[in-house]
């Protein structure tokens, strides 16, 4: 199977069987080594992510150019045909060829007859869009102001909608969270390339030995230098972190700097007794276990099968002074009622901080969705800052950025008896995700 096969398999199954991008791409990558092909993984990778993240754009000009609604475009030919825009304008994919496999793809499929339809319609959009370029410019410009012509009598809702790919639902319900100036900002950063950040652990590496050992392995790296990232790494160089030697030897963690600068934001003696109630895949817990060193966490989630992406986490590092354990943070449990010094709350939200790395989450976040999501919050807040010692602190974090999920919740924790030391909203830029987090300590 080649790839444009499995990226076309994938972008239908985000878009049509109701599959998570990230799921999606990783079965496929997965299956790829199953099978034993020899797959172009990156190529993969970006051309389903490229063409999730665009979608709403690139369905937009298929539109447009077809001349007919697009639920009157049969959902295989809409995955065939933006994946086959996307490859031309953001891949550098010669148009021709951009177009003659999409065809193949359309024939493949049982579709021969919209074979033409296919053909047409791509390469009148390539030649067109063109016409609004200079003579060797930049394919990706030659694009936006093909777009921007065709915006030019659509209200300012629609271009916003169009331009970032973003439903117009979402797109009002972040413009009144974070103000006009804020929200372009935003909504430019979820383009942004994902940059692996790896946190090292102080108690398993020294900084030159980890340093030492990423020129060793030929990555290009930033130390990042701003106050609560000391030990934050990002690699510059595209690599998966399982080929990276100090993450085999257990000496850091994938971590996204806005996680990391949320750790560090917990002062600590490094003897307390901590909890992670939604702890899956481990990265807080395991940073905060290396920070404790003489204390010990307990790292908890929903199910066995998260608990085992803990429990690998654990093994791979070696630490020894955390365990993983199956609990249901909406379920009260006694033993656990005022037993801890500290308790983290990496609560489940909407998402929207993560975007740039989870695409679908635009299209599948409503105002019911986040309504819902702080209802659950709430659920599990009045669980666990029962666990919290008199005097102890609860670390109360999400990756989306809106008050009802962030603001209003931290004002609850407050209503418990809990006085707030220092509250953070993160906002997505070229490294690190949004985030939100509060620091509350019992009263």
């Amino acid at each position: 199977m080649d790839e444009r096969e499995r990226a076309y398999r994938a972008v239908y199954k985000i878009f049509f069987e109701n599959g998570l991008s990230h799921e999606v791409l990783r079965e496929s990558l997965d299956e790829s080594d199953r099978n034993r092909e020899k797959a172009n993984k990156a190529f993969i990778s970006r051309l389903v992510n490229g063409t999730t993240e665009r979608w709403l754009t690139l369905t937009y000009l298929i539109e447009k150019q077809a001349g007919r609604p697009i639920t009157k475009i049969k959902p295989a030919i809409r995955v065939i045909l933006a994946m086959g825009i996307y490859q031309a304008f953001f891949m550098n994919v010669p148009e021709s060829a951009a177009a003659n496999e999409s065809v193949k793809l359309a024939k493949n499929h049982s579709f021969g007859g919209l074979a033409g339809f296919v053909n047409g319609v791509l390469r009148n959009i390539f030649r067109l869009a063109a016409s609004f370029g200079q003579a060797g410019e930049n394919k990706e410009k030659c694009f936006e102001a093909f777009l921007e012509n065709k915006l030019e009598n659509e209200e300012e809702d629609k271009k916003l909608s169009v331009r970032f790919s973003i439903p117009g639902e979402l797109a009002g319900i972040m413009r009144n969270e974070l103000g006009k100036e804020a929200l372009q900002k935003t909504l430019e950063g979820f383009f942004k390339e994902n940059s692996l950040c790896l946190y090292r652990l102080g108690s398993k590496c020294s900084e030159e030995e980890f340093e030492e050992s990423l020129v060793k392995d030929k990555l290009s790296f930033i130390k990042k230098e701003e106050t609560g990232l000391e030990k934050a790494y990002i690699i510059k160089t595209a690599v998966n972190p399982t080929s990276v030697e100090c993450f085999r030897r257990g000496c850091c963690i994938v971590q996204n700097p806005s996680s990391v600068k949320a750790c560090e934001l917990l002062e600590v003696r490094g003897d307390e007794k901590a909890l992670d109630v939604c702890a899956a895949p481990g990265g807080k817990a395991v940073h905060l276990a290396d920070r404790l060193k003489e204390g010990f966490v307990t790292a908890c989630d929903v199910s066995d099968k998260k608990c085992l992406k803990i429990e690998e986490n654990i093994k791979r590092t070696g630490l020894k002074n955390i365990a993983a354990r199956t609990e249901d943070a909406t379920v009260f449990v006694p033993e656990f009622k005022e037993a801890f010094d500290i308790v983290i709350a990496d609560l489940p939200c909407s998402g929207l901080g993560v975007i740039s790395s989870k695409p679908d989450i635009r299209y599948k976040t409503s105002a019911d969705d986040i309504k819902i999501l702080a209802g659950i919050q709430k659920k599990i807040l009045e669980n666990v800052t029962k666990y919290v010692k008199p005097g102890g602190l609860i670390s109360f974090s999400t990756c989306t950025f809106t008050k009802q999920e962030n603001e209003d919740n931290a004002e609850y924790i407050k209503s418990l008896g809990f006085a707030e030391l220092i509250r953070q909203r993160m906002l997505p830029d070229e490294d690190r995700d949004g985030f939100f987090v509060a620091i509350l300590k019992k009263q």
